[in-house]
């Protein structure tokens, strides 16, 4: 990219078809688009959305045919993670903000909608999936809710859930990839102040002694650089905003990503809850939370009004938005339910990833695959390098991020725990928090504490 912030790639970029362009009177053209234009769609819009996700579906391929080799499992299941986890981001970032409609409009700014999509079709998917796993001869069964305590604990996380992925998803639809992914790497901080803050909260509820968490010095020292390096990137970010005039919008997006990252915070011990005084696994968390968090969704779909990237657009609910989408591309409601399937199928990875790796490995993994997706998003045209000296101060700013995160990661690897037998309750403990209904684009393998390094929910 030049300094002027010109995109790496020296092509022309597509242009949305334009009523013109439909060679026809207005009825004539309100006829095209109504009878027509899901073919339209495939032909027009579709390869851009195939182009952007080229470079993460060959790495899919690449890690499904490593896979197939045992000396090269463990290899493809990363190579898989990089390509399941960069897919998502590109994906929800061409849905919420570069689909092109006609009319020469951008994107479906519909978040909190989508997010109800997504958690319905997941819904659906899980059901159908037990229900083809009952007929092939496994038990498989969801717990059902009992008792209030039960039934309080899910709608906590049916809550949480809601003010992390819907206000996730909201930030990811102002900011550029590279904002949006480097602000949730603060995350560790965020969670680890919500932890000591939670600890008087939890010991009320459950009757137990107070767990307080072990603040690693090394490890808050790396995480405060890593941290210190995301601000640069943040404050680099802020010209081409305020060159552009939406500079509030750009403060919008942060203080969004940071409730976000909050109630991520909240939602991870909610699910840790679950998991060890409940005895509810990562499953059926998903399958009992899924309808309460789409029908608390609807809430701020139909009533909560907020800026979309359509010029000369007033403020809109997803609702309106999802209507005005409708009535011109119905493929872009498409999109938004095949993002629930791939939300799922990303889950079902990330359970995987979390019996076959230690907690250290996925979050290396995690903060290498942050790195790539920022630097993809760039060279793809996605977003552009602020102006200079601003352009430099951004790179050194991913580089510091991933580089500080990285080390902690190294230095956790070389930590040799002493083997237990009795250490198998902890594992699947483990294993529960790994797989949080996250069902969007977010990234999973933030460190969730900074004294372990293991993922929090997002």
């Amino acid at each position: 990219m030049a300094s002027d912030g010109t995109c790496l790639i020296q092509q022309p970029l597509r242009q949305a078809p334009t009523p013109s362009q439909f060679n026809g009177t207005a009825g004539h053209y309100a006829n095209t688009v109504a009878l027509g234009h899901g073919l339209q769609d495939m032909i027009l819009i579709s390869p851009e959305i195939f182009e952007t996700l080229c470079v993460p579906l060959l790495a899919l391929s690449a890690g499904a045919i490593l896979q197939q080799n045992p000396r090269s499992q463990s290899a493809g299941l990363l190579v898989s993670f990089f390509g399941a986890q960069t897919a998502m981001n590109l994906f929800m970032k061409q849905v919420f903000s570069n689909y092109k409609l006609p009319g020469g409009v951008q994107g479906v700014p519909a978040p909190f909608a989508i997010t109800a999509i997504q958690q319905i079709t997941s819904f659906l998917v899980l059901s159908l999936g037990l229900q083809a796993a009952r007929c092939f001869g496994h038990q498989a069964n969801c717990q059902m809710l009992r008792t209030r305590k039960e039934v309080g604990c899910v709608l906590l996380l049916a809550v949480a859930f809601v003010c992390n992925i819907g206000l996730n998803n909201l930030s990811l639809s102002i900011l550029d990839i590279s904002v949006h992914l480097i602000i949730r790497t603060a995350g560790a901080l965020v969670n680890l102040a919500i932890e000591f803050v939670a600890q008087p909260v939890l010991t009320n509820i459950t009757g137990e002694e107070a767990k307080w968490p072990q603040v690693n010095g090394r490890d808050l020292l790396l995480t405060l650089l890593g941290t210190f390096f995301a601000g640069l990137v943040v404050c680099s970010k802020l010209t081409s905003f305020a060159s552009s005039g939406s500079t509030w919008t750009y403060y919008v997006g942060i203080g969004v990503c940071c409730l976000s990252m909050i109630a991520s915070g909240i939602e991870l011990i909610v699910v840790r809850t679950l998991s060890t005084q409940l005895k509810m696994n990562a499953l059926e968390a998903i399958m009992n939370m899924s309808l309460p968090a789409s029908v608390l969704l609807l809430l701020p779909a139909f009533f909560f009004r907020h800026s979309v990237s359509w010029p000369g657009s007033s403020p809109m609910t997803d609702w309106q938005v999802l209507l005005q989408v409708w009535q011109t591309s119905k493929l872009g409601i498409g999109l938004g339910v095949l993002s629930g399937v791939f939300a799922t199928l990303y889950n079902v990875m990330l359970y995987t990833l979390s019996s076959k790796f230690q907690s250290h490995v996925i979050s290396m993994a995690g903060n290498f695959n942050k790195i790539a997706l920022m630097f993809l998003s760039i060279y793809l045209g996605l977003e552009y390098l602020p102006k200079r000296p601003w352009n430099e101060v951004m790179i050194a700013g991913i580089v510091g991020n991933g580089l500080a995160f990285m080390v902690m990661g190294l230095l956790k690897a070389n930590e040799v725990p002493v083997p237990k037998a009795e250490a198998a309750p902890e594992v699947s403990v483990t294993k529960g928090q790994s797989l949080v209904p996250r069902n969007d684009s977010t990234d999973s393998t933030d460190n969730s504490r900074v004294d372990n390094g293991k993922g929090t929910a997002q």
